[in-house]
């Protein structure tokens, strides 16, 4: 397979925003200590070797069974994608389908469960495997995603677009996969087989069955016009996907269809903008609602009478400098009067707002409030009555914030 198709397969939006995450100096900054720390600890490879089995690769003429299937999967993912890194292949005990993909040193190390060892014939496992170096070929597995997202030094807005580029990178990692297994219908069914835990003795319906189920997911998403959990998931949804993995197909084998003059990256952004009430995913793009974070923000660091600097810190982070310069233009803003722009915000655009929206706004001053690693009794009572202007109860708010912190 020829390099550049590899390369070109890359879902560009998503190497545009990481490329524009790691030009923030907190997030690079963090970034580079989070990954020193896993360098000085190491490990995951003795991990690996403690708790999973190793498929040895062994000679061509001396494998066998599930291990010799494994062993040339990976060389055939290799060679389609031109991956030339060490590869290791683990398989753990867990009843769950699952994959994951890490680096250390100068080896790349593939975990896969025993259900999807059992479930999943050859050409899908080409799919699967496909994927999880797919990260690894683009450098994925380098940033520290989980790590940023889950920590206190990150502000609400660059915590969404970690989780936007998160999202992202499942579309470029597909494609891989997609190119690995050269079947629309090979990838649609490890979907679908992913999605439903059916094992190989079934056989799954093709891709058009997961575009028309994708119609009804937006159809009821239309009547309810809320799903709470979307902004925080690092991956989109499994029939979102499916769509996503077609337009690219259509590109490759040259078929546009009534879309051909839209390039399918274009088409995969407006996809995940329905999980991203930020579009976080999309670089450079900021909107309205950081007046939220910023007002929001300053009530809570002024929840115990005066302003906290890791509260403050995070404020600066998300607004620009002119506009914080206008805020206290005559001073530090007293609680009041921060509550009072809040309530005005909520007051001129609840109308407009989505439930994924008020979710997000929400979670982002949940973030603030813990940036210290604690959300105290007077900062839950500023949770509270900030929702209130959003028509959230108190249960709802502490719901939201137990949640958070577990």
């Amino acid at each position: 397979m020829a390099a550049s198709l590899v390369q070109q397969s890359r879902y560009r939006t998503e190497e545009a925003l990481l490329e524009e995450l790691l030009g923030s100096a907190q997030i690079a900054s963090t970034t580079e200590e989070i990954l020193q720390q896993n360098r000085e600890e190491g490990g995951q490879r003795l991990h690996n070797l403690a708790s999973s089995v190793r498929v040895y690769p062994g000679p061509p003429g001396r494998r066998s069974g599930i291990f010799g299937d494994l062993a040339r999967a990976i060389e055939e993912v290799q060679e389609r994608l031109q991956f030339d890194q060490q590869v290791e292949l683990y398989i753990c005990q867990d009843p769950y389908i699952n994959a994951s993909v890490t680096s250390e040193q100068d080896r790349v190390l593939v975990v896969l469960t025993s259900a999807l060892v059992e479930k999943f014939p050859h050409e899908e496992l080409l799919f699967i495997l496909g994927h999880e170096i797919g990260h690894a070929l683009f450098g994925h597995e380098k940033f520290p995603a989980t790590a940023l997202a889950g920590g206190t030094e990150i502000n609400a807005f660059d915590r969404a677009r970690i989780r936007g580029w998160q999202r992202a990178s499942e579309i470029s990692a597909d494609r891989c996969g997609l190119l690995c297994c050269r079947s629309l219908e090979v990838a649609g069914s490890a979907v679908f087989r992913t999605m439903s835990g059916l094992g190989p003795d079934f056989a799954l319906p093709g891709p058009e069955h997961m575009v028309s189920e994708w119609e009804q997911l937006l159809h009821e998403f239309g009547k309810v016009g809320e799903h709470s959990d979307w902004p925080s998931l690092t991956h989109p949804v499994m029939l979102l996907r499916m769509v996503a993995m077609v337009a690219f197909w259509r590109g490759v084998q040259g078929d546009g269809g009534k879309d051909a003059d839209e390039h399918p990256d274009s088409e995969v952004d407006g996809l995940l903008q329905l999980m991203d009430p930020f579009r976080t995913a999309i670089p450079g793009e900021r909107t309205d609602l950081q007046e939220f974070f910023i007002w929001g923000g300053l009530c809570i660091a002024l929840a115990n009478g005066e302003f906290d600097p890791e509260e403050l810190h995070h404020i600066e982070s998300i607004a620009p400098a002119e506009r914080l310069e206008v805020v206290f233009e005559d001073g530090p803003p007293s609680y009041e009067a921060c509550l009072d722009q809040f309530r005005s915000l909520a007051l001129e655009l609840r109308p407009q707002l989505k439930w994924l929206e008020i979710h997000a706004i929400m979670e982002g001053l949940i973030t603030m409030a813990y940036c210290d690693e604690e959300i105290d009794e007077a900062e839950l009572e500023v949770l509270v009555a900030l929702g209130e202007f959003f028509d959230l109860g108190e249960y709802h708010c502490t719901e939201m914030v137990r949640e958070f912190l577990t």
